[in-house]
């Protein structure tokens, strides 16, 4: 078992992050969910997560308007597992309004522009 950070990814596109995740952070334990259930088997599991980074507006068409980054806090809450939020977020076109309403969430501890890259 790792001792450091545990973190959940919530992102569609979650693979495509994940090997620079786990270079830059080696004592973490990174968990990926991918889709609406991945989400919520791994936030029912056992395991805490001391934060949670998730897409604003996940990148795949199927479930690109019916399950979103505020989904994945509704989650939580539902779980009774509070816990810190930073929102991946591009900050554009039809996401302007969900950023408008994710910043006003007491979970969300920051948003990470995508634009920025992984190494930022």
């Amino acid at each position: 078992m790792q001792d450091g950070p545990r973190l959940l990814v919530a992102a569609a596109l979650g693979k495509v992050i994940e090997p620079f995740l786990r270079q830059s952070m080696s004592d973490a334990t990174v968990r990926i969910a991918e889709d609406q259930a991945a989400v919520e088997r791994a936030v029912t599991d056992r395991l805490r997560f001391d934060v949670v980074v998730a897409d604003l507006t996940w990148n795949d068409y199927v479930v690109e308007y019916s399950f979103d980054g505020l989904d994945v806090l509704d989650i939580l809450r539902r779980s009774r597992r509070p816990t810190p939020v930073i929102f991946a977020a591009q900050g554009h076109g039809i996401e302007r309004d969900h950023l408008d309403e994710a910043v006003e969430q007491p979970e969300v501890v920051g948003i990470y522009r995508k634009a920025m890259g992984p190494r930022y």
